[in-house]
């Protein structure tokens, strides 16, 4: 059986004095060959997260912020990957407990694209939705704000790619939470 896998390092050391490392795989037999030889890798991030191919060149110093099924938070600076870390949250969380409330995975999708993350006074948002998106929303924000606080003098803004970028003024709403430029990745 044939695998195909791709490693590939942070550029630079990372704020803490080490490097980042991903490794993309497309089976888990492979995951688990790796990880148990080397058992300093802390966690194996998804094959979707393909930075170089994703951001526009001229964009040199950012956070990325991939909303997927999980959370991944890439730093880069000079263009160089200098960060990288996934976490157990996302739109894999909020889709299955939005499902869990509407009946199926399409309308949970669709209801996605109906919330206004970020409205100034009452808005029409569903309010049984409205509180399970709340508690991963903000845990997103604050892993993402522990990054840019990080890397504040280093980067120009924030990029959010990934399924999340479907909640309308999504984009307002980090850029107000970090008071940091953020825009969705076109």
């Amino acid at each position: 059986q044939k695998y195909d896998y791709i490693f590939k390092s942070a550029d630079t050391n990372n704020i803490n004095g080490k490097k980042s490392l991903i490794l993309n795989v497309v089976d888990k037999d492979v995951v688990n060959k790796y990880t148990s030889k080397l058992p300093s890798i802390k966690s194996v991030y998804p094959s979707t997260l393909l930075t170089n191919r994703l951001v526009p060149k001229e964009e040199q110093n950012y956070v990325l912020v991939d909303s997927s099924d999980n959370l991944t938070i890439t730093v880069v600076v000079n263009n160089k990957v200098q960060d990288i870390h996934t976490f157990r949250i996302g739109m894999n969380q909020i889709l299955k407990d939005f499902s869990t409330v509407l009946g199926s995975y399409h309308k949970a999708y669709d209801a996605c694209k109906q919330i206004n993350v970020f409205s100034e006074g009452e808005n029409e948002n569903n309010r049984e939705l409205e509180a399970h998106l709340e508690p991963l929303l903000q845990e997103v924000l604050k892993n993402v704000e522990g990054y840019v606080e990080k890397y504040r003098r280093d980067i120009d803004k924030v990029i959010l790619t990934g399924d999340g970028i479907i909640f309308t003024n999504i984009d307002i709403l980090f850029t107000e939470f970090l008071d940091q430029k953020c825009e969705i990745l076109k």
